[in-house]
């Protein structure tokens, strides 16, 4: 972080000017922790930068009061029609907010969970995208753009301060207003998982406090000794664990025997759970099993393809409990995506100097009309795809919109097999073919027999025959 920063205090009327052009007002040198414990006038704000240098006119951070922010956004997009959206350039925060800034750790960081994380994340873009064990091809930045990367990211910014029910509340708002199609699984479906990760029982609803603590129990436990005890060995313990916990015999069958045995011992284990009573927990234990028969690997549609509609968050807990077991496996797999995701996930934040991001969340819902597209000419970074920040130093992107029908690559024909359409082609030309041959057959057939005709027919007779033949 820069130790020196420049500020000023403002009412509202002298906020355009110190906003835009605070190198030639007076401002004062000091710290963030000193400056955001000053006190902020009705309807001001607090102005700063952390740029030593005035090469850039606008100011990095606008502070408010809590009561005032809403409004003050507001005005901001009315009076800065040329610079909207503000928060691209200028990050808008709450008193509250900047005292939390300065509270904070300032590297990102998430322990012994990495890999868990780094599973989730993966295990998510693989359901979303409809069950892909090959993600070779995915960009980078498509896995950052889940939900779980949001949550991930909060908890590595932000810790234990973190709201892991906000972040999926306005990850699922702007992805039902932004993405076009449904997503097979919600981000409010994820926060059990979530809850899990962070150690946090405290973010679920009370109801799956008590079965998720022995859980998260397990889980720490798991992350925790994956470092000195070999996997293999790891997962008999956590069956083991896991068996004593929850009294499911099924679950201790699937960590043991030849790999066939374990499989049959999952799907015994997901009949079992499957007719049960629904809970998350309930995911949990079918995707730990299925963790417990392939460990390490973080995508294995096949394994749970049977229970996507009775448990769909269970491939996201396998992708968990792989990241726990064998956190190396998990970063190295899918052609190095869980590093890019991992190095994405502690990336240093941008919370002490200009936005990254293309607009802030809570400038950009004032834009949003439920249940109707976007239409604005917001201009981000990427083509169809807009940069969010959900919380300070917290930033998803989201593509939205249709792709320009004339710039949409044209798909290349398979010569190696035919096609659907080209047997219908050939079946269609021999048809073709078929009825004009007959048709040709009939008209030979008709000028035959009116050859034949013309040559069986009488001498013509003169008029006198013609006569005598009357009377």
């Amino acid at each position: 972080m820069a130790e020196i920063f420049r500020g000023t205090i403002s009412d509202r009327e002298g906020l355009p000017q110190a906003i835009t052009q605070l190198g030639r007002i007076p401002s004062s040198e000091t710290n963030w922790r000193s400056f955001v414990k000053r006190a902020i006038p009705l309807r001001g704000g607090a102005v700063g930068t952390w740029s030593v240098t005035a090469s850039d006119p606008l100011a990095e951070v606008l502070i408010v009061r809590d009561e005032d922010f809403n409004d003050t956004i507001a005005w901001l997009n009315s009076f800065f029609a040329g610079l909207s959206p503000v928060t691209q350039w200028c990050r808008v925060v709450t008193h509250s907010q900047a005292s939390r800034i300065a509270d904070r750790e300032e590297q990102p960081r998430l322990g012994n969970m990495l890999g868990a994380w780094v599973g989730a994340i993966l295990a998510e873009c693989s359901v979303q995208a409809g069950g892909v064990q090959n993600m070779r091809d995915m960009p980078g930045s498509a896995a950052t753009s889940s939900a779980t990367f949001a949550a991930g990211r909060a908890e590595a910014v932000w810790n234990r301060q973190s709201n892991p029910a906000e972040v999926a509340r306005r990850h699922d708002e702007l992805s039902q207003s932004l993405r076009e199609g449904n997503r097979p699984i919600g981000a409010n479906s994820l926060v059990p998982v979530w809850a899990a990760l962070s150690g946090r029982a405290d973010a679920v609803n009370p109801s799956d406090r008590r079965a998720l603590e022995p859980l998260i129990e397990i889980l720490g436990n798991t992350a925790l000794q994956a470092r000195k005890t070999e996997p293999a060995e790891l997962v008999t313990e956590v069956a083991i664990m896991a068996e004593r916990d929850f009294n499911l015999p099924e679950i201790l069958e699937c960590a043991s025997g030849p790999q066939v045995e374990r499989v049959r011992a999952l799907d015994r284990l997901g009949e079992k759970l499957a007719s049960g009573p629904k809970s998350p927990v309930i995911d949990a234990l079918l995707g730990m099993g299925a963790s417990f028969v392939e460990p390490g690997s973080a995508i294995a549609p096949e394994l749970l393809r049977r229970y996507g509609r009775l448990l769909p968050t269970a491939p996201i807990w396998q992708g968990v409990f792989a990241g726990a077991f064998s956190p190396i496996k998990v970063l190295t797999d899918q052609a190095g995506l869980g590093r890019l995701i991992a190095k994405a996930l502690l990336a240093a934040d941008d919370l002490h100097g200009r936005p990254t991001c293309d607009i802030a969340y809570e400038e950009l819902i004032r834009w949003i009309t439920p249940g109707r597209p976007l239409k604005s000419d917001l201009r981000g970074m990427s083509a169809r795809a807009l940069s969010v920040e959900l919380l300070p130093g917290v930033t998803c992107a989201f593509a939205f919109g249709r792709a320009d029908a004339s710039h949409a690559p044209i798909p290349k024909a398979d010569s190696s097999r035919p096609t659907e359409q080209k047997r219908a082609a050939v079946r269609t030309l021999q048809e073709i073919d078929s009825a004009l041959a007959n048709v040709l057959q009939r008209i030979e057939t008709l000028e035959t027999r009116g050859l034949q005709r013309s040559l069986a027919l009488p001498e013509p007779k003169d008029n006198k025959t013609r006569k005598r033949d009357k009377s």
